[in-house]
């Protein structure tokens, strides 16, 4: 068996506290053999690789949309939620299924140049079916739905079906049913989700993304009431907030996790709500989308300071510019540089082990598999992202680099 020891200035073992000199005796296989510390005076020591920047475990995305990768390019930034779904429901062309694979391979391509080593994944399509089937990622799969009345709600739930029977005949087990929004999903759906809910371990749910849906859901007035009436002339069923919050603390009763994505306009108030009865509950930050459709971060210090468990993810290409990870903490570096960067670094691998249930990830143990990556630049060990860059050096299934 090979092994190759690695050190750098600091290991990020997310296990305990930052090692000055730190490093890991890994085995070809990816398997982490020792952990061990250099004298700061005599680093560079032979027999061990010694670079100039943070080792850190692979990255995990908890919130991405593969299947949508083929969007690289297509969006404007919208200026707000109703403007950004304005353009989604504009664009009816059909995409050649060669263009969609060809788009996924290389998006597949970039998650791995950017030391990602597990995802969570939205899909409202079976297209991502072929790669997981074969990927080095483990990997979770969300067969999402919405619908706002009765009768979209019936039609939904009927594709989502056929899309989670794809699923299964490959024998992916790690895939669930899922609600959009809480603006999206009328109480029908909802009542068809609910026990698939109640069987599953984890949900994904897009929560308070912006002021019109706060709006929404609080008076069924605004932009986004506009939108469904006047619009889309759709009639709708949407519960009120009190009544989507009742479905969470019922869940999280149950212990299910939970994956709330984007949060920007999420409330002090029902931020401790969440965390009261959904103790397993995750905010996903999604810094790239949420300044491309609405020009707004969440509140990221207040999160941190109520203690909220944060994870991070990219998207999907329809409203964000990066599928990398790296590049999603550089923007929170850059927006609140007060953060820690071994705070950004803990919500990028352990945060979302922690939030998706990765058990053997986001954390430097002997005797884990979690992927290595190495961070290098100017500025980083004083805590700036700004020039900052990832080499992968090993992956779930053994070195890469």
């Amino acid at each position: 068996m090979q092994i190759r020891r690695i050190a750098a200035h600091q290991l990020h073992t997310q296990t305990g506290e930052v090692l000055p000199y730190g490093g890991v005796a890994i085995a070809e296989n990816g398997e982490i053999l020792e952990i061990f510390q250099l004298e700061a005076a005599n680093p560079e020591r032979e027999g061990v690789e010694f670079y100039n920047g943070i080792l850190t475990p692979g990255f995990v995305n908890a919130h991405t949309h593969m299947e949508l990768s083929f969007f690289n390019g297509v969006f404007v930034p919208g200026g707000s939620m109703v403007a950004f779904l304005r353009q989604i429901d504009s664009l009816r062309i059909d995409i050649d299924q060669q263009v969609i694979d060809k788009a996924l391979a290389d998006a597949y391509e970039i998650l791995k140049r950017d030391g990602q080593v597990a995802y969570a994944d939205i899909g409202n399509a079976a297209d991502t079916v072929p790669f997981k089937q074969h990927e080095d990622f483990d990997s979770i799969s969300f067969v999402e739905v919405f619908g706002a009345n009765r009768e979209l709600a019936d039609s939904a739930w009927q594709t989502a079906g056929r899309v989670m029977e794809r699923f299964r005949a490959a024998g992916i087990t790690q895939a669930y049913f899922t609600p959009h929004a809480p603006y999206s999903v009328g109480r029908e759906l909802w009542d068809y989700l609910m026990p698939e809910l109640e069987k599953a371990p984890i949900l994904s749910l897009h929560f308070m993304e912006t002021a019109q849906e706060v709006e929404f859901m609080n008076s069924g007035t605004g932009a986004m009431d506009n939108l469904y009436r006047n619009v889309w002339k759709r009639t709708v069923n949407i519960p009120r907030i009190d009544e989507v919050m009742a479905h969470l603390a019922h869940l999280g009763k149950l212990g299910k996790r939970m994956l709330l994505i984007h949060c920007v306009a999420l409330s002090q108030a029902l931020m401790q709500q969440v965390k009261s009865v959904a103790p397993n509950a995750a905010i996903v930050l999604c810094p790239a989308s949420n300044l491309f459709i609405e020009g707004r971060m969440p509140n990221i210090p207040l999160m941190l300071r109520e203690g909220m468990p944060l994870a991070i993810g990219t998207d999907s290409y329809s409203s964000s510019p990066t599928l990398s990870l790296l590049d999603q903490l550089r923007i929170v570096n850059d927006y609140y540089p007060e953060i820690p960067l071994s705070t950004l670094i803990t919500i990028a691998t352990k945060g979302g082990a922690d939030a998706c249930g990765f058990s053997d990830l986001g954390q430097l143990r002997v005797g884990s598999r979690p992927g290595l990556n190495l961070l290098e630049g100017k500025g980083l060990l004083q805590g700036s992202l700004a020039h900052a860059t990832v080499r992968p050096l090993a992956n779930r299934k053994g070195w890469t680099a």
